[in-house]
């Protein structure tokens, strides 16, 4: 793909090296005195805190990996945001929409799903490794289950039964030797949790989405992948006894695996399906599946009030059918370099999405036409190198793990996304010339 400049940075002068060892000694003592200035420039504006370095305040860029979003069951402005690739997990909430997030519960661990219980706006389910967490009072604070305390487990999604607040279903795998479909479920509303192989003889695999019947929510589906023979599948499943038995129905469902599904609300015997070979349907509950696009995405979600209005979010781009599933248009504006892992709609104002991607949310107002960032006060991005222009103080670049190159000319205040960077790879020493501020070394390399 050809590199192209942001439009706010026309007759910018920036360059990329790939500089290697021979080009560093080519490069000699000017390179050495630009790391020079810059170690002094940085340092001296680290130490310029008001109150002596005892607080500090995040100046971005914003954004961040987001795993999943979640809205609340009695009011859809107001939404929980899982962070990715933290440890200590710092759950976020808007109540704007989308707008102005603040963290407002830790988890000690990391986590993949995020649900609510959809008759208890103040009840939270996250789930990822070993653990399921419960927030009982809107995501403030937060107790856990263990998922088995005899195997190790992974959970990739969960949902809560909406009659009977105490029934939870999460998927994932459970290994016994080998990776298994596993179907985790408790009574208790999360306090303990039962395990479920699915199906037994076809268990070497993982789970990877969930959802339940609409009007029947004793009817469970699940998708996922699996091994037989050594090859993969796209798995999907369905019980109609609450987990207790499972029939695996992959009729029509060609590829190696399965991402997500979802039902249309309405007419429940309508389902879809993504796989890494395409989109499909199915009118009998999944009995048969039919491909109605090549093209895929990881995530899907349904209008809740217009089911035949369906999104598919993928790499770059999000598909829109207006037509329940038989023919999609795929969008691209504003979704360059994101890879969708999640979407909402708001049910009040269902022109309005939102998506979760590797570099923080997205909101449209445009039935998912156009796409912006959607980050103020979300700060999660890892910046692993940074860079002060001795010539130019506030000027600052930053490299960001799987971000990207960063710049902002007012001293952190705003920042512009540098997408000409994006196949740079992950530099290991970025330089800012002692002279000209526009000028930059990356070096990649050993």
């Amino acid at each position: 793909m050809p590199a192209f400049r942001h439009p706010t940075m026309s007759g910018t002068k920036l360059r990329y090296a790939a500089i290697t060892c021979l080009a560093i000694a080519l490069l000699g003592q000017g390179f050495a005195d630009a790391v020079a200035a810059t170690v002094a420039e940085t340092t001296r504006r680290a130490g310029s805190s008001p109150d002596a370095k005892s607080t500090w305040e995040a100046l971005g860029p914003l954004g961040g990996e987001v795993m999943g979003l979640s809205l609340a069951a009695d009011d859809p402005a107001t939404v929980y945001l899982l962070p990715g690739n933290d440890m200590m997990t710092r759950i976020h909430r808007s109540e704007q929409g989308g707008d102005d997030w603040a963290v407002v519960g830790v988890i000690d661990s990391n986590g993949e799903a995020i649900t609510g219980d959809p008759s208890n706006a103040s009840v939270l389910y996250v789930g990822g490794g070993l653990y399921v967490h419960k927030s009982v009072d809107a995501g403030v604070t937060w107790s856990e289950a263990r998922l088995n305390y005899f195997r190790h487990t992974s959970l990739h999604d969960i949902v809560v039964h909406p009659d009977n607040a105490d029934i939870v279903y999460g998927v994932g795998s459970l290994v016994d030797g080998h990776f298994k479909m596993a179907v985790f479920k408790s009574s208790d509303g999360g306090a303990h949790w039962s395990s479920e192989i699915v199906p037994p003889e076809l268990d070497l695999g993982e789970l990877r989405a969930v959802c339940l019947h609409p009007h029947v929510p004793e009817t469970v589906y699940v998708a996922g992948t699996y091994k037989m023979a050594g090859e993969n599948y796209p798995a999907f499943a369905r019980s109609e006894n609450g987990g207790s038995t499972w029939d695996m129905l992959t009729t029509g469902l060609i590829g190696n695996k399965a991402y997500d599904i979802a039902i249309d609300p309405l007419a429940p015997d309508k389902l879809f399906c993504l796989t890494d070979d395409g989109i499909f349907t199915s009118d009998d509950g999944g009995l048969t599946w039919m491909l109605r696009q090549e093209e895929t995405g990881y995530c899907i979600a349904v209008d809740p009030n217009d089911p035949q209005t369906v999104y598919v979010g993928g790499y770059e781009v999000v598909y829109r059918s207006a037509d329940g599933g038989a023919s999609w248009i795929g969008h691209t504006s504003g979704v360059r370099g994101h890879e969708i892992h999640d979407l909402v709609i708001d049910p009040d104002q269902p022109t309005r999405l939102l998506a979760a991607s590797q570099h923080g949310v997205l909101r449209s107002e445009s039935s998912g036409s156009a796409w912006s960032p959607s980050n103020s006060g979300f700060f999660a991005r890892q910046a692993y190198l940074l860079a002060i222009a001795p010539s130019a103080p506030d000027t600052i670049m930053a490299a960001i793990a799987n971000g990207g190159l960063h710049k902002s000319l007012d001293g952190g205040d705003t920042w512009l996304t540098l997408p000409e960077y994006d196949d740079c790879g992950d530099p290991t020493e970025l330089v800012i010339d002692p002279v000209n501020p526009d000028l930059i070394y990356l070096y990649s390399g050993g």
